[in-house]
C-alpha cells in the first residue's frame, strides 16, 4: 500500500584511478565510434567528461538547463519554498523505467511520488525512522501508507528526459493528509502529469489505521498549503463490481513473493498496479495509451495471501460505456482477497495512441 522504496543510484568513477586495473578488454559506451580499450586507460573521450565532478557538484540550479546526456543520473538536490511548504526536485528517465513504447511507466511515476516525498520531509528536518515518519510517530509505531491515488496523464516523458516533480500538501478533516504533484518537463516547464494522492496513519503493530493525534498533527502542521488540491481525491467515487456476473473472468492465483514487499512488510502498491494491468485485454492495451487512473487501498496484502483480479468496460446507468477509438476506453478494476475482502477498487481510463 505504501509507495516503493527508490532505487539506489550508482554513480560512475569520477577519475582513471578509480577504474579497476583489470586489464579485461571491454567496448566502451557513448556514439558507439570507440575501438577496444583496457579498464585503466579506458573512454578518455569527449562524451566522458559528464563524469567530471563540477566545482559546485553539490548546488543544483533547478532553472539551468540540462542536457540529455546528463539524464543518466538523479539531481537530487531539491528546492524549497514557501518556508519549506513547497519542494522541487529534478529526475531523469532512466532506461529501466521505460516500457517497450520506449516512454516511462506509470509504475516508474508512482516510484518517484514515493521519492519526492522522502526528499521533501528530510529537507525541513521530518525524516525520524521509517519513511516520512515523525519523531511521535516512531514513538507510537505509526506510519503512512497510500489510502487513495489519482493521476492524470497528458504527455509521457521518454528515456533521458529531464523531469521536475513539485509536490505540496494539506490537512485532511478525516485523519489524513492530502498530496498533490504536478510533474513538468525540465527544459521547457509543459505541465506532464498530476496527481493527488491521501495518505493515512497505520499501526506497525495491531496493522490497523490509526487517528492523527492532536501532537502528530502538530509536528506535520508546518508543511500544510492553505486552499484546496487540485484534484478532490476525497469525492472520488468508484463503481461497485458485481463479481458473481457471467461476464467476469477473474485473473485468479495471484500470490505476493518476498519481492514484491516493501519497508513496512507489505506488498508495494506499485505490485498491485501490476495485478490490475495483467487483467485487461491485450487487445486493447495495444491500441490506447493509460491517460488516467484511480486507485483505492481498502487493505494490506502480505506472503501468504492469494488473490483475484477482475476487470471490466466501464458501466454507466447499466449500459456499457466504451468510446470510439479517438476517445477510448475505461475500465473498472477490483482486487478480493480469497476470503472475498476487497484489497483494491480502481478504474483507468485509455486513449488511443
Amino acid at each position: 500500500m505504501i509507495i516503493a522504496n527508490a532505487l539506489p543510484t550508482y554513480f560512475m568513477p569520477m577519475s582513471q584511478s578509480q577504474f579497476p586495473r583489470i586489464r579485461k578488454p571491454i567496448r566502451c559506451g557513448g556514439k558507439g565510434n570507440y575501438n577496444h580499450a583496457y579498464l585503466n586507460n579506458v573512454c578518455v573521450k569527449e562524451d566522458m567528461e559528464i563524469y567530471k565532478k563540477r566545482p559546485d557538484h553539490h548546488v543544483i540550479n533547478l532553472e539551468e538547463p540540462v542536457r540529455k546526456t546528463d539524464g543518466v543520473y538523479d539531481l537530487f538536490s531539491g528546492k524549497a519554498s514557501q518556508d519549506g511548504r513547497v519542494f522541487k526536485q529534478n529526475f531523469a528517465i532512466r532506461s529501466y523505467e521505460v516500457g517497450c513504447d520506449g516512454k516511462a511507466s506509470m509504475g516508474s511515476f508512482m516510484k518517484r511520488l514515493q521519492e519526492i516525498v522522502v526528499q521533501h520531509s528530510k529537507s525541513i528536518g521530518l525524516l525520524s525512522g521509517g519513511f516520512c515518519s515523525t519523531p511521535e510517530m516512531e514513538k507510537r509505531g505509526l506510519v503512512w501508507v497510500l489510502r487513495k491515488l489519482q493521476i492524470d496523464v497528458e504527455q509521457y516523458p521518454s528515456w533521458g528526459d529531464i523531469i521536475q516533480i513539485e509536490t505540496c500538501c494539506y490537512a485532511s478533516a478525516d485523519n489524513g493528509v492530502i498530496r498533490d504533484f504536478v510533474f513538468r518537463d525540465h527544459r521547457t516547464g509543459e505541465i506532464l502529469t498530476r496527481a493527488t494522492s491521501l495518505n493515512v496513519l497505520m499501526n506497525m503493530h495491531t496493522r490497523r489505521l490509526s487517528k492523527v493525534e492532536p501532537d502528530i498533527r502538530d509536528e506535520i502542521g508546518i508543511l500544510f498549503i492553505v486552499g484546496d488540491p487540485q484534484i478532490d481525491i476525497k469525492n472520488t467515487k468508484l463503481r461497485q463490481m458485481d463479481v458473481n456476473a457471467r461476464s467476469l473472468v477473474p485473473l485468479a492465483g495471484l500470490k505476493p513473493s518476498w519481492t514484491d514487499l516493501d519497508i513496512n512488510q507489505h506488498v508495494s502498491h506499485v505490485k498491485y498496479l501490476d495485478w490490475v494491468f495483467q487483467s485487461l485485454p491485450r487487445s486493447d492495451v495495444e491500441k490506447n495509451e493509460l491517460s488516467s487512473m484511480i486507485l483505492e487501498f481498502r487493505r494490506e496484502c502480505r506472503i501468504g495471501d492469494n488473490l483475484q483480479s477482475f476487470c471490466e468496460v466501464a458501466r454507466s446507468d447499466g449500459t456499457l460505456s466504451q468510446f470510439t477509438d479517438k476517445n477510448g476506453i475505461e475500465f473498472d478494476h477490483l482486487l478480493l482477497h480469497e476470503d472475498g475482502s476487497t484489497i483494491l477498487r480502481g478504474k483507468t481510463m485509455w486513449k488511443a495512441r
